[in-house]
């Protein structure tokens, strides 16, 4: 769960959670020898997290996720999912005791938790780094441990930026990519569940809270008049059109009622929350193409080697190490409505795989980090827990 300022909830979460955190931080001074057990935090349970834990078999370590979100933890419950709450005592005394914490954003008490424990702190990741600014980039974190990337061209973007080499970025690709390329042969089968025929697009734009970022308004989703151009050409082509807007937006409520009106009563277009399907990756296997703007989900499709449309619309990474390397002869970005409607009716009949986006696959993943990753994950952390592999 991302904290939101304006959820009262929030605040009463956190503030009950700090409670629980600094008697079990004093309590646990007098428990020297830490737990066999990984802790998973995020956002929410999904993408690497998720796969990661679905990986529990292989491991010596038991396994739990800590979720901030009470709806999200009834629901891991009821899926029988290894979850803790902030709420419960018993339960932050038990995530202060382990050895071991995954996370794929920032944790809280990061600082106090290091020099208070022996835990040893991993970044999982949750996409690849698209916001460092040339000359004023953000550090990395350098209480964790290791930065799991998803391959040398992460690694690459994060040195450029910092402009030195760090010992804790290290390339061992996303669990949730290899979980993709592995299961897109299931294409037919997510289809037919879901009563989908004939071609589907996936429409994936970033998370802009701020219009005044924008430089070209027209591919916007809370432009209506884009929203009827795709209707009518999903209706030309025969194409159903899902929306799956940035998880900030929609868990936040950004998104406005006509929106959500016009999409739920179109013909061709469907709010991903109106289809029966758990997992964000069963969206990019369906998907026949994908229209995007600056969203790094276009480095998951890309892996799956179809068709991605670039919308020019965001300029807030205009100085970025990602961005310098996107401004390139491989991605073409559509500016135009006129453009946009030739580009969508030729992929939509030919389904093509450009020869550019091949180059831009073999530059970000060059054929190694689609495979591995979970044995690159725990040959990683048997080196820094200075263990044996078969005792992760």
């Amino acid at each position: 769960m991302k904290f939101n300022i304006r959820k009262p909830s929030h605040y009463g979460i956190y503030i009950i959670f700090c409670i629980n955190f600094l008697i079990s931080v004093f309590i646990v001074i007098f428990y020297k020898k830490p737990k066999k057990q990984i802790i998973l935090f995020g956002h929410v349970f999904e993408g690497n997290l998720k796969y990661f834990y679905q990986q529990k078999e292989k491991l010596q370590h038991e396994i739990f996720y800590i979720s901030f979100s009470y709806k999200e933890y009834k629901s891991l419950k009821k899926e029988k999912i290894q979850v803790l709450s902030p709420l419960n005592p018993f339960n932050v005394f038990q995530i202060i005791r382990s050895n071991i914490f995954i996370a794929s954003h920032g944790i809280p008490f990061h600082n106090l938790l290091s020099k208070l424990t022996d835990i040893k702190f991993f970044n999982i990741g949750h996409g690849i780094t698209n916001t460092l600014v040339i000359g004023n980039p953000k550090q990395p974190n350098e209480l964790f441990h290791s930065y799991w990337l998803l391959s040398e061209f992460e690694k690459k973007i994060w040195e450029e930026a910092i402009n030195r080499t760090v010992s804790i970025l290290k390339p061992t690709g996303f669990i949730r990519v290899e979980n993709l390329v592995l299961n897109n042969k299931l294409k037919g089968v997510l289809k037919k569940n879901l009563n989908l025929e004939g071609k589907v697009a996936l429409f994936a734009p970033s998370g802009v809270e701020r219009y005044d970022l924008n430089q070209n308004d027209n591919f916007q989703y809370s432009n209506i008049k884009f929203l009827k151009l795709l209707e009518s050409l999903c209706i030309q082509e025969d194409v159903n059109l899902i929306f799956k807007p940035h998880y900030f937006n929609y868990e936040f409520k950004n998104i406005e009622n006509e929106v959500i009106s016009f999409i739920s009563n179109s013909e061709k277009l469907i709010y991903f929350e109106d289809l029966d399907i758990d997992d964000f990756n069963k969206l990019l296997i369906i998907s026949d193409f994908l229209l995007t703007d600056y969203s790094s989900i276009f480095v998951d499709f890309l892996s799956l080697e179809k068709p991605i449309i670039f919308l020019d619309v965001i300029k807030r990474w205009e100085n970025t190490v990602f961005t310098k390397y996107l401004d390139n002869e491989f991605i073409e970005f559509i500016n135009t409505f006129e453009e946009f409607k030739k580009v969508f009716s030729n992929i939509s009949k030919e389904e093509k795989y450009s020869n550019k986006l091949k180059k831009l696959d073999k530059i970000i993943y060059d054929d190694i980090y689609k495979t591995g990753s979970m044995n690159n994950y725990m040959s990683d952390l048997s080196k820094v827990l200075k263990i044996n592999i078969k005792d992760i």
